[in-house]
This record gives structure tokens, C-alpha cells and sequence, in this order.
């Protein structure tokens, strides 16, 4: 394995921006991972490790783990521990680092299904937090508008704990468009938004074929894609709480579709 001990080191400099810089990576189809459990996870579930950076101190803690995940990238440097802190974005780094390859984005959604659209979710921490609690409540696809925060930074990628990589999701540059999309699959989209004519959750059929949108942590879903929408619902809530954090709202959307399954 051979190492890297300059901060300068061209490869480091090229990961360092996959984990800082949203542009660098798009244009480059790739992103970088931090963390022995996503690294290992991405790796033996998905195939798209490219090149694997551990410490020293990576290796003597984690040393069969490390060793299965080796086989499974295609490059692996030996890193010093002032190189692994400027790859990483978090105080107490593992010293486990992978950059990966992109994946494909899935073919478009079909009748039948259940689907959580996010508008404008600029937190890339709720942004991660809704597709694990997505995975967990058995939603499968999401539709992500493009302006919404990045689903390869390192946050949302943590945040999600490996959910990213599972699930079916794509992204949207039109989310008023992909309504309509959904209208002509026989796939309606309800808005989580309060209006004159929203209804509470529980009156709103969710089981499939139904998609709902949940929109900006501060101005909530836009309201041109409310007006495409088949109707509005609200989470009825009680004292003198206005709205809920997204993640939070998107959990409860999520168990009321899971409950309205039958599961």
C-alpha cells in the first residue's frame, strides 16, 4: 500500500474538493466518503468504491474490517494522520476514507407506488435524516428537487447512514413538471402545506398510488407546485407549535404511508 504523507499530495487535494465542492462533484461523478461503516457498506453493497485512504491508527483499531474492504477498491494509499484531518469535514476522524463513483440514477418511477418528493430541503443533516427514515418506513423512491441541498455531501451522506445507496433517487430540476408527470401515471401528489382547504393527515388517502411533497424548512413547499398538486394536508398538532422541523414532518408523512399499507 503505498502512502501519502503531504497534504499537497495531488490525490489528496483532488478528495478534498470531492468532499467540499458540490460543482467538482458533478462534474466529476464522484463523491467522497468518510467513515469505516459507510465505506465497507458502500463498497460490498454497491460497487462503486474507486479509492480507499486509511491512517495508521485506522488500521491497527479496525484491522479485519479494513482488510475485507481492501479487495473492494480498486486503489488504497496508506494516509498520515495531518493528511486524514484535511480530508475530513468531522472533529474526531476514523482515519477511513473512500472516494466513490456516483450511482446511475434509477428509471422513472411507475404506477402503483408510494413516493416522497423534497422541494428546496436546504439542510444537507435533514436532507440525510429523510432518506433514512424514508429506508426505515418502507418508502423506496424520492424525488429530490436540484436546488435542495447535496445528497453527496459529507453530512447528508452520514446523515443517511447508508440509505443514500439504497433507495431509489433521483432528482428533479422541475418540480412543478414532475407533479404533472406523476398526475398522468395516476400517481397523485398531495402537498404538506396549510391552506384554507388542507385536510388532516389521516383523512388523506396515502396508500399507493400516492406521492407527497414537503417542501423548504423555512417557506415550506412553493406554492406553483401547490396548485399543481391534488390537494393540501397538514399534520394536526396541538399547543402552540406552528410548524415542525422537515425531518420531523417527513417521519410522520412516512409512518402515516406506512400505516395506510397495512404494515
Amino acid at each position: 500500500m503505498e502512502s501519502i504523507t503531504s497534504r499537497d499530495n495531488r490525490r489528496i487535494k483532488e478528495a478534498a474538493r470531492l468532499g467540499a465542492d458540490r460543482s467538482f462533484r458533478e462534474e466529476q461523478g464522484r463523491f467522497l466518503l468518510e467513515g469505516l461503516r459507510l465505506c465497507a457498506d458502500v463498497a460490498a453493497t454497491t460497487g462503486l468504491a474507486q479509492t480507499l485512504f486509511v491512517t495508521s491508527r485506522a488500521l491497527e483499531r479496525h484491522g479485519d474490517a479494513l482488510a475485507a474492504l481492501l479487495p473492494l477498491c480498486k486503489e488504497c494509499f496508506h494516509i498520515a494522520e495531518e493528511v486524514a484531518a484535511k480530508l475530513s469535514d468531522t472533529k474526531s476522524p476514523q482515519g477511513v476514507f473512500c472516494i466513490c463513483a456516483r450511482p446511475e440514477p434509477p428509471e422513472g418511477p411507475g404506477p402503483g407506488e408510494q413516493i416522497l418528493l423534497l422541494e428546496r430541503v436546504s439542510d444537507p443533516g435533514n436532507l440525510g435524516t429523510i432518506l433514512r427514515t424514508a429506508e426505515a418506513f418502507g418508502v423506496s423512491r424520492l424525488i429530490v428537487s436540484s436546488d435542495s441541498a447535496d445528497l453527496y455531501s459529507p453530512k447528508a451522506l452520514r446523515a443517511s447512514m447508508g440509505s443514500a445507496f439504497r433507495l431509489r433517487v433521483q432528482s428533479t430540476g422541475d418540480m412543478g413538471r414532475t407533479v404533472e408527470e406523476l398526475a398522468a401515471l395516476g400517481i397523485p401528489t398531495w402537498a404538506a402545506a396549510l391552506g384554507e382547504g388542507s385536510l388532516p393527515l389521516r383523512a388523506v388517502p396515502l396508500a399507493a398510488p400516492v406521492a407527497v411533497v414537503v417542501g423548504n424548512e423555512g417557506s415550506g413547499v412553493t406554492e406553483q407546485t401547490q396548485s399543481l398538486c391534488a390537494g393540501q394536508l397538514i399534520i394536526p398538532m396541538e399547543g402552540q407549535i406552528e410548524s415542525l422541523n422537515v425531518s420531523v414532518a417527513a417521519a410522520v408523512l412516512l409512518w402515516e404511508m406506512k400505516r395506510q399499507r397495512g404494515e
